[in-house]
């Protein structure tokens, strides 16, 4: 069964280990990043691949200038949804996972594909407050909360636990 799943979170909570222990509890796993293309203007803008506070700002601004210009970012994710559930099914969960922040594209998301969307916390992290994408991150409900509180041992136990209510569900 095919699932596209928003995966929400502040800085460094473990979202992409996330992602990983899926992978190796035997789904098949695409990861992409709404932020993808920005991060490659932002490359030829001067940006140094950095996630400090400035940084994590300036991406999340040059991602509402594209929103505000062309939509770019959501139709960047529309296109590689529509790729994923056009794909063949391999008869293993296939699992489209995309790092998406802001509210109205998770909204949009599970409007239009019926998307998932997960919140990855760990306590020991900070929130990062210096702009709205990732200030915002607990201003919404999401279906599933991943609490990354354990080793990476406990997270695959969870990420095995994700997998199996998913299918559950999609049956």
């Amino acid at each position: 069964m095919k699932h596209i799943i928003i995966v929400n979170g502040s800085g460094g909570v473990g979202k992409d280990t996330f992602v990983d222990a899926l992978e190796k509890c035997g789904a098949d796993v695409t990861h992409m990043s709404i932020v993808g293309q920005i991060k490659k203007v932002a490359s030829f803008l001067g940006w140094d691949g950095s996630k400090g506070e400035k940084d994590r700002k300036f991406l999340s601004d040059l991602l509402d200038l594209s929103d505000w210009y062309n939509d770019r970012p959501y139709t960047y994710f529309e296109r590689n949804a529509r790729e994923f559930l056009g794909s063949i099914d391999t008869g293993k969960p296939q699992l489209l996972c995309v790092d998406m922040r802001q509210k109205k594209h998770i909204s949009r998301a599970v409007k239009e594909f019926g998307a998932k969307t997960v919140l990855v916390t760990r306590s020991s992290v900070p929130h990062i407050t210096s702009n709205h994408a990732d200030s915002e991150v607990f201003d919404m409900e999401y279906d599933y909360l991943i609490e990354n509180e354990g080793s990476i041992s406990d997270l695959k136990r969870q990420a095995a636990k994700f997998i199996n209510q998913l299918e559950k569900q999609a049956v």
